[in-house]
């Protein structure tokens, strides 16, 4: 089983602010990962991935001590959050929502990542999981928004924006634990609508 965690609260999480790269737990988000982490105690989780934010660090971190795995943390880029270019650390969520369609017609002026290679980025961090047979217990520690992407992959072979949009609207907080079963064969997973 891969449990995937969103990270902890941050300060612009607080003003439902967009993240920069370095931004940091606040107090509230410690004991969020606190909290969620003890529940992840005795799984049985043998690895313990993370994206290379501040954010995720410090939840990793967290969680590493608190459900007592005493793992080497593994960074991987492919599990950051979506790329909000010119939105990072000065926009607000409501903004980004609001001019959606505006932004993923021509993402490239705003500097934001195209959802299709999100969706790459993650499939082939699961296809690495399967190359390794990685289907023992797994914490994958990330973000919000990238959590739906994971979430979609695990359960389509090809990226549709139209569908992907329709089913990305579910708020993951702070510290929610997602938990995806690996060993499942992709054509016997339950469709993600």
């Amino acid at each position: 089983m891969f449990y995937f965690i969103r990270h902890g609260e941050t300060a612009l999480n607080a003003i439902d602010g967009i993240n920069e790269f370095d931004t940091p737990l606040n107090e509230k988000g410690r004991e969020q990962v606190i909290a969620s982490s003890e529940k992840l105690k005795g799984l049985g989780i043998e690895y313990v991935y993370a994206s290379d934010t501040l954010r995720t660090v410090q939840t990793a971190e967290i969680v590493n001590k608190v459900a007592e795995l005493n793992l080497e943390i593994q960074l991987d880029a492919r599990l950051r959050e979506f790329g909000l270019g010119d939105f990072e650390g000065v926009g607000k969520l409501e903004e980004l929502k609001s001019r959606y369609n505006e932004i993923y017609r021509d993402p490239e002026k705003f500097g934001v990542e195209k959802p299709e290679d999100a969706f790459n980025r993650i499939a082939s961090f699961f296809a690495d999981m399967e190359k390794k047979n990685l289907t023992e217990n797994a914490c994958v520690v990330c973000h919000g928004g990238i959590m739906h992407m994971i979430n979609y992959v695990y359960h389509n072979s090809e990226f549709n924006l139209k569908h992907f949009t329709k089913l990305a609207s579910k708020e993951f907080k702070n510290a929610e634990i997602m938990q995806l079963d690996l060993t499942i064969p992709r054509d016997k997973r339950q469709n993600y609508s």
